[in-house]
C-alpha cells in the first residue's frame, strides 16, 4: 500500500481511540518496538496501536525494510513479539491479507489447503477500522485463529485425513516431548502408561520405576514436571495394562474416548518434589556425570550453532574437551543403538531399497542362497516365492556371471504389485527357506506389527579422525577402483547412507532423527583440499559425484551421486600449532565457530560443579523437541530480527557490517542470515527476554563475524578498534577493561565480543599480527 493508503487505516484507528473505543496509540520506545528503522532520523512509521477488543493485539503501519515508498499493515499478538500479519495490499473493500505457510518444519503445502477449507478463500479481507473498532477487531481476530489452525494443521501426521473443525476454534497444543504415547529423552524412550483407568500420577511415576530409571534419572520426573509446569490435566485412553496416558494443557477440553485419571494424595507432594523435565537440563547433567566442565552457556551455544548451520568449528586450548562434548551431544540427540536381543529364527531380516521397487527385484542374502539345493544348479531360472494372501509363484531368477554368489529375484504379476503396495523405501522384511517333501520356496513375510521395532544399530555419530596425508576427497567419501569395478566405501560414506536412509524411512513430511559426522583435528591436513567438494555440497545442496558403475548401485547400495542429508550435522575441532594449517575465510564464513579457552584446575580432583541452566540467559528451556531441522533461511526469519530489541538488533548488525566495509572485510546476505536464524532460535527455545537476545547477538557475531578476522597491524588495526567501539556502545576501552578483564559493573551492548576484540589488539600490539583462532 501507499502512504496514503497506510495513513487511512492509521486515522480510523485514531478515530475510534477518540470515540472512546479500547484503542492506545503507542510512542517513542512501544512504538518504536515495532519498527523496521535505520535510525531514528528516518520517518517511516506511520502508526504503532494497541487494540484491547475481541482479543487483544498490536497493529503498526509502517514502511517496508527496503523502501519508504510502500507501507506494510502488520499485526502482533503482543508487545516486541512475531509479526503474525503482514500484509501491504489494500482494495476497495479493506485491507487483503493472503496466509503464507513458509514453516520450516512439517506439510506447508497442507496449511495452505487446511486455511482455504476453513476460510472458504485464498485470502481474507479485513476492513479498514473506524470509530466502529468491532468489525475490524473481529476480523484481525478469525484472522489470527484461521492462521493458527493453519499452522497446526501441518503438523498432523494424517496428513490425508484432516479435515478443519468447524467451527473456526483456536488449535489444541502439543506438549514438547510428549507424541502418540511416548516420551523420548536422552537415553530412553517410554511410554506414558501404567495400570488401568484408575491409575494415579504416582502410579505413572511408578510404572517409570518398572523401566529402570534410576531416582536421580533425568526422564524422572517428566510427567510430573509437565503437570506441574502447564497446569496439565493427566488423562487416559483405554483400560488395563495397555492404557495410553497423556497430558492436557489447561482450559482446553479432553478429547473425545480419553477421561481425566484419577488423583491420590500422593500427587500434589509429588509435584513439589519433582523436578521439571528439561532437554537442555538433562544434557547438562549428562555431562557432569562424564565430568566434562562446559558452562550452560557455551552448552547453548553450542546447540543453537548447530541448529542455525549444522556446520560448527570448535577451538581453543587444546585438551578442554571440545571433541568430548561432540560426542556426548551426539549420543543424546542421535538415534539410540538397538540392545534388545538377536532374533533367533531362520529369517533373514532385509529393507526394501530403491532399486527394488524401480527394478521390482532383490537380492537373496548370500547365507539364504547357499541353503538352496536348486541354487547350485546353473541351468535353473525360477524359483517359487510365497508372499502373503498369494498362493505360490514361479519368480524369474538371475546369477550373476562374474562368479559371485549374488542371486537376483524378479518379480512380476500379482506378487510385484503386492510388494510394491505393502512395502515402502526404508521397510523392513523378512526372507526365510521353506520346504515341503522335495519342494523348497521363498517365504517372503512382513515383520510382526506388535513386535518392537529395531533401532538403528550403527553409532548416530562418526568420528574422522583426519590425517595429514589427506589431499583429496577420497580419504572422506573413499573412491572406485577401476581395475576390480568395486567401490572403497569409508565410515563418511556410510554415515551419510545411513542418514539418507533415515530421511527415506520417515518420509518429506516427517522427523527425521539427526546424525552426526564429528571431525578430531580437523586442520591436521588443508581442509579446502579434502573438504571442498562436500562444503560446497552442503551449500548448495547439489551432488558429489562418486563413481559411474551401475553395478555398484545396484549390488552394493553405493549410488552413482550422493547429496549431504538434511539431518546431517558437521562438526570439527581445531587446535593451532606448527602441525597445523589455518582456516581459510571461505571455510569460515560457512561455519559457526566457537572458542573453548575456559578452564577450571580448581575443580580437577573433585566432582564437576552442577551448574544451574538458568544460569545463562541462553538456557533453552524450549528444546524438548530436539534439534531442529530448518532448511533454507527465509524473510520472516530476518523481518523478526530486525525487529528484536525494538529495532536495535538489526541496527547494531548494519553498524559492525558498515565499519568492515571501510576496509572491504564486510560479510555477506549468507552471514547476516545465519545471524538472524541463530537469534531467532534462542528467542523460540530461550525466551524473547532482552537479556536473552542481547546475548544471542553478542554469541552470534563473536562466531559468524571475528573469526575471519586476521592481519598485520597496519591491516587490520583500524577495524578492530571500530568494531570494539561498537561492542562497547561509547565506553571507552580504558573506562571498561581493567587489564584485560572487562569490569563487572560495566554493562556493554556486546560484552564477549568486546573481550575477544581487546585481546586480538592487545596482541596485535605485542606481535604485529593477529588472528581470531590462537
Amino acid at each position: 500500500m501507499d502512504k496514503q493508503q497506510g495513513l487511512a487505516i492509521v486515522e480510523g484507528l485514531r478515530a475510534a481511540q477518540a470515540a472512546g473505543a479500547p484503542v492506545v496509540e503507542l510512542h517513542g520506545d512501544a512504538a518504536r518496538n515495532f519498527a523496521f528503522v535505520k535510525d531514528e532520523a528516518r520517518k517511516v512509521l506511520l502508526g504503532s496501536f494497541g487494540v484491547e477488543v475481541d482479543k487483544p493485539f498490536f497493529v503498526v503501519v509502517v514502511s517496508t525494510p527496503r523502501s519508504d515508498d510502500g507501507f506494510q499493515f502488520i499485526v502482533y499478538e503482543k508487545l516486541g513479539g512475531t509479526a503474525l500479519l503482514v500484509t501491504s495490499e489494500l482494495s476497495g473493500q479493506g485491507i487483503v491479507w493472503t496466509y503464507q505457510a513458509g514453516k520450516q518444519d512439517g506439510n506447508n503445502a497442507l496449511r495452505k489447503r487446511a486455511f482455504v477449507d476453513a476460510a472458504k478463500a485464498e485470502a481474507l479481507t479485513l476492513p479498514v477500522p473506524t470509530r466502529d473498532i468491532k468489525p475490524f477487531s473481529a476480523a484481525v481476530t478469525r484472522a489470527l485463529e484461521l492462521r493458527k489452525l493453519a499452522h497446526a494443521a501441518g503438523d498432523v501426521e494424517s496428513a490425508g485425513t484432516w479435515q478443519p473443525p468447524a467451527p473456526v476454534l483456536p488449535p489444541r497444543k502439543v506438549l514438547p516431548a510428549t507424541r502418540h504415547g511416548t516420551a523420548t529423552v536422552p537415553g530412553v524412550v517410554w511410554q506414558l502408561c501404567a495400570t488401568g483407568p484408575g491409575a494415579t500420577l504416582a502410579e505413572l511415576q511408578r510404572a517409570i520405576d518398572v523401566l529402570g530409571l534410576g531416582k536421580e534419572h533425568p526422564a524422572r520426573g517428566m510427567l510430573s514436571g509437565f503437570a506441574k509446569r502447564y497446569g496439565c490435566t493427566v488423562t487416559v485412553q483405554g483400560s488395563g495394562p495397555n492404557a495410553i496416558y497423556g497430558l492436557v494443557p489447561p482450559n482446553e477440553p479432553v478429547a473425545p474416548g480419553v477421561s481425566p485419571a484419577s488423583r491420590s494424595d500422593d500427587d500434589d507432594e509429588l509435584l513439589d518434589d519433582e523436578m521439571a523435565f528439561s532437554l537442555f537440563t538433562s544434557i547438562l547433567d549428562h555431562l557432569r556425570t562424564r565430568s566434562l566442565s562446559f558452562s550452560a552457556e557455551v552448552v547453548a551455544s553450542f546447540l543453537l550453532a548447530l541448529q542455525a548451520k549444522r556446520f560448527v568449528l570448535l577451538t581453543g586450548i587444546s585438551g578442554t574437551g571440545k571433541t568430548r562434548l561432540a560426542q556426548e551431544v551426539a549420543r543424546l540427540c542421535g538415534p539410540k543403538i538397538d540392545t534388545q536381543e538377536p532374533r533367533n529364527d531362520d529369517r533373514a531380516e532385509m529393507v526394501a531399497k530403491p532399486y527394488q521397487h524401480k527394478y521390482s527385484r532383490f537380492v537373496v542374502p548370500s547365507e539364504l542362497a547357499q541353503e538352496f539345493d536348486a541354487l547350485t544348479d546353473p541351468s535353473i531360472n525360477r524359483v517359487d516365492l510365497k508372499v502373503p494372501g498369494l498362493p505360490v509363484a514361479s519368480m524369474a531368477l538371475y546369477k550373476r556371471p562374474d562368479g559371485s554368489n549374488l542371486f537376483y529375484v524378479t518379480l512380476s504379476g500379482e506378487v510385484r504389485a503386492w510388494f510394491k503396495a505393502n512395502l515402502a523405501v526404508g521397510d523392513r522384511f523378512l526372507l526365510a527357506r521353506r520346504t515341503s517333501g522335495d519342494k523348497e520356496w521363498l517365504e517372503l513375510t512382513l515383520p510382526d506389527a506388535s513386535a518392537p521395532v529395531a533401532a538403528p544399530t550403527a553409532p548416530a555419530y562418526e568420528l574422522v579422525a583426519v590425517r595429514p596425508d589427506w589431499t583429496d576427497g577420497r580419504a572422506l567419501l573413499g573412491f572406485c577402483n577401476p581395475l576390480t569395478k568395486s567401490y572403497e566405501p569409508t565410515p563418511t560414506l556410510q554415515l551419510l547412507l545411513r542418514a539418507h536412509a533415515e530421511l527415506a524411512s520417515v518420509g518429506d513430511a516427517g522427523a527425521p532423527r539427526p546424525y552426526f559426522l564429528i571431525f578430531d583435528e580437523m586442520n591436521l591436513a588443508r581442509v579446502e583440499h579434502y573438504f571442498s567438494d562436500f562444503l560446497s555440497a552442503m551449500e548448495s545442496g547439489e551432488s558429489i559425484h562418486l563413481h559411474d558403475e551401475p553395478q555398484l548401485e545396484e549390488d552394493k547400495d553405493i549410488p552413482r551421486r550422493i547429496t549431504i542429508p538434511r539431518n546431517l550435522f558437521v562438526i570439527g575441532t581445531v587446535n593451532i600449532d606448527e602441525t597445523t594449517y589455518m582456516f581459510s575465510p571461505k571455510v569460515l564464513d560457512r561455519a559457526f565457530v566457537l572458542e573453548f579457552n575456559d578452564v577450571d584446575l580448581a575443580g580437577l580432583a573433585g566432582e564437576v560443579p552442577a551448574e544451574a541452566a538458568t544460569s545463562t540467559p541462553l538456557a533453552l528451556d524450549n528444546l524438548e523437541g530436539g534439534l531442529a531441522l530448518l532448511g533454507a533461511a527465509t524473510d520472516e526469519e530476518w523481518r523478526r530480527f530486525n525487529a528484536a530489541l525494538g529495532g536495535e538488533a538489526g541496527a547494531v548488525l548494519r553498524r559492525i557490517h558498515a565499519a568492515l566495509a571501510l576496509e572491504n572485510r564486510h560479510f555477506g546476505y549468507r552471514v547476516a542470515r545465519e545471524i538472524a536464524r541463530f537469534v531467532g532460535l534462542a528467542m523460540t527455545q530461550a525466551g524473547e527476554g532482552e537479556a536473552t537476545v542481547r546475548a544471542a547477538l553478542d554469541v552470534a557475531v563473536f562466531s559468524k563475524v571475528l573469526p575471519k578476522l586476521h592481519g598485520s597491524q597496519a591491516e587490520i588495526e583500524g577495524t578492530l578498534k571500530a568494531l570494539l567501539a561498537i561492542a562497547l556502545g561509547g565506553v571507552t576501552a580504558e573506562e571498561a577493561f581493567d587489564g584485560g578483564v572487562l569490569r563487572a559493573e560495566v554493562v556493554v551492548p556486546l560484552p564477549r565480543t568486546a573481550r575477544k576484540l581487546h585481546r586480538m589488539l592487545r596482541r596485535l600490539r605485542a606481535h604485529g599480527f593477529v588472528s581470531f583462532i590462537e
